[in-house]
């Protein structure tokens, strides 16, 4: 039996790894009614669900994004197509805004459902990805090609980067002071461009603004991961970060096409 003693007695939630079995009781004197510590257990499968939104958002969202301008060109025309996909993308972008906020407060902080949001916010991207999807992808030769070849390396990038993330763990921290910096040199690279149209530039910035998306993703799967340990494992949860992984993926997606289809492209001639 433990000897009770209120000025030592933690009633923050400890690692029930970490509890000896024979200290998981308490006794109090007074009442002489054992109690149970606060214990907020590792929930293994917690990434499994994070990832397995993700997925989800990911076939949703591209799904979305090539049926769309398909079914416009069918029932439409080729004029008609761009016009709604240009529309339609300015809507989406307005209803992505609204749905973060939506997703972020109304619904999460405040413990309501959330994968309804989730999945109308994910359609909402393949939307907006749609004129993109258009114009890379299915109105040219090799655009179905460079779209499978975007897709594989933004899968592995992304692995590669969910890899280092578990090997460094904490240490991930370093990256965020040089991801700053980074991103203010590519700012400032951009805007100079804005007036130089240089294509050295271009690819510079191209290029370190996809470093600086393959940061985020380390950084980011890091303080999942972190959460995860620390016994996070509410649905609500596993969709907040979800999300984020999603727009993740999407970002770097998105700076990686122009790049991998311009490299298609001169290959081909």
């Amino acid at each position: 039996m433990l000897e009770k003693n209120h000025d030592n007695f933690d009633e923050n939630f400890v690692d029930i790894d970490q509890i000896d079995p024979s200290k998981k009781t308490f006794v109090d004197g007074d009442t002489a009614a054992v109690k149970q510590p606060l214990v907020k257990s590792k929930d293994h499968t917690f990434m499994a669900k994070v990832y397995g939104y993700v997925a989800l958002g990911l076939i949703l969202a591209f799904g979305v994004s090539i049926l769309y301008p398909i079914i416009l060109y069918v029932t439409c025309g080729i004029e008609t197509t761009y016009l709604a996909l240009g529309i339609t993308s300015i809507v989406s972008i307005v209803a992505l805004f609204v749905f973060t906020f939506i997703i972020n407060f109304a619904v999460i902080r405040k413990g309501g459902t959330s994968l309804p949001f989730y999945i109308i916010y994910t359609v909402l991207m393949g939307l907006c990805l749609s004129p993109l999807i258009m114009v890379y992808g299915l109105s040219t030769n090799d655009g179905l090609l460079s779209l499978g070849i975007t897709f594989g390396v933004t899968v592995g990038v992304f692995a590669i980067m969910a890899i280092f993330a578990y090997i460094l763990k904490d240490r991930v921290g370093l990256f965020v002071g040089p991801l700053v910096a980074l991103s203010v040199a590519t700012l400032i690279l951009c805007l100079v461009n804005v007036f130089l149209f240089n294509e050295v530039i271009y690819w510079i910035v191209s290029f370190a603004i996809v470093f600086i998306s393959m940061l985020f993703i380390l950084i980011d799967v890091a303080t999942i991961k972190k959460a995860s340990d620390m016994g996070y494992q509410s649905k609500n949860e596993a969709l907040f970060y979800s999300l984020i992984l999603f727009s993740d993926f999407i970002r770097l997606f998105i700076y990686l096409l122009p790049i991998i289809f311009r490299i298609v492209a001169s290959s081909r001639n």
